[in-house]
């Protein structure tokens, strides 16, 4: 690649700014199909989940699913407000990424101390879940600081159009 073709700082922050949008939208809509299911069929899910029932705090298992499902819808509304501008507000972009981050080890939390209630089934989708998570944050923290990439070096001395996004 020449000098001529390669993308200049300002095409490389679009694409990153296109990228962190479409991730955006996608953990946004991930999370309102999962809160939706958890909304609406929180007693069926309760015994496939949590075979042996239970509550804790006053609520049993379908009302935590239930609550679970209302945070998920709350939080998708929010990530979509924040991917909807073209160039998305970088404190809620941390915030995103903080809050599935959260969401990662409070899940790691309940595996490790309260995984005795949860199903095998249960088990799987929490981990996939996790690991879904854990990319979404990944991806949306990479693409907020390369479309924040300005012309000029990097702390590495690299100049900036030469990072790959």
């Amino acid at each position: 690649m020449t000098s001529h073709d390669r993308p200049t700082s300002a095409a490389a922050s679009e694409r990153a700014r296109t990228n962190l949008r479409r991730v955006l939208f996608v953990d946004a809509a991930s999370s309102a199909a999962a809160g939706l299911v958890l909304a609406v069929l929180p007693q069926s899910l309760a015994p496939l989940i949590f075979p042996d029932g239970g509550t804790m705090l006053g609520l049993d298992t379908a009302g935590w699913l239930l609550v679970t499902g209302l945070a998920f819808l709350v939080f998708a509304a929010s990530v979509a407000a924040a991917a909807a501008p073209v160039r998305p507000h970088r404190g809620a972009v941390a915030t995103i990424v903080g809050a599935n981050l959260a969401f990662v080890a409070g899940c790691g939390l309940l595996l490790l101390f309260g995984g005795g209630g949860i199903s095998w089934a249960g088990w799987i989708l929490v981990l996939l879940t996790i690991d879904m998570v854990a990319v979404y944050a990944w991806l949306e923290f990479r693409y907020q600081r390369a479309s924040q990439a300005r012309m000029g070096t990097v702390a590495a001395g690299q100049p900036v159009d030469a990072i790959r996004v």
